[in-house]
């Protein structure tokens, strides 16, 4: 309030609710959203907490060694990560090890999973041979009755419930994978030790190449 009376041309905040607990912090980040909506003062807000970043800003600076790794919208820097740091900081994501097989433009055809799939390509060079790291995110694994229509046997190795969703920890020929679905209420979560299928959309996938 009192730096707010001043009328600034930029308000800064440096991680104003890390103090507070869990439930009370989301409503602040509401409340912090809506106040500078409302006033319409440039904010350069810093904070540690990826969901507060991606509720409270139009543009996002991950920062990396005292420099900007990615600088972007939330939507851009979430779905389309700069480098695997960028990646992992913000949201959850999976990693899995393929090779290139096909250069496509903006993408890259990997082998992966058991099979070639498409992957957006990250900045960097990509020759057909070369080893990559392929990030899905958790909720781009859709689980299934395993079948033969195409989608890829896993075993549940792991099942915790929050509420409105699940998260699973997968095992497929020694990868291991992490996956949200939604809860339907009265529905059991899927056992460990239970054989499920995935599949993952198209487009969903996005390549790293190695560091040289």
């Amino acid at each position: 309030a009192r730096a707010l009376v001043l009328e600034p041309k930029l308000l800064l905040f440096d991680e104003p609710l890390s103090n507070l607990d869990a439930k009370l912090r989301e409503q602040m980040r509401l409340e912090i959203r809506s106040l500078q909506q409302r006033v319409g003062i440039t904010s350069v807000y810093v904070t540690h907490d990826q969901a507060e970043a991606m509720t409270l800003a139009d543009r996002i600076a991950v920062m990396s060694a005292g420099r900007i790794a990615q600088l972007g919208a939330p939507r851009e820097i979430y779905d389309e990560p700069a480098d695997r740091f960028v990646a992992d900081f913000v949201g959850h994501a999976n990693f899995l090890v393929g090779t290139v097989r096909v250069r496509d433009g903006g993408d890259v055809l990997v082998e992966v999973l058991g099979g070639v799939r498409r992957a957006s390509a990250a900045p960097g060079r990509y020759t057909v041979g070369d080893t990559v790291e392929v990030m899905v995110r958790p909720e781009e694994v859709h689980l299934g009755p395993p079948s033969g229509d195409g989608s890829l046997a896993a075993r549940v190795s792991g099942a915790s419930f929050l509420g409105s969703i699940a998260i699973y920890q997968l095992e497929r020929d020694g990868e291991r994978l992490v996956a949200t679905a939604p809860m339907e209420r009265g529905l059991p979560l899927q056992a460990v030790g239970t054989l499920v299928g995935l599949r993952i959309r198209d487009g969903a996938l996005r390549a790293f190449p190695l560091p040289a």
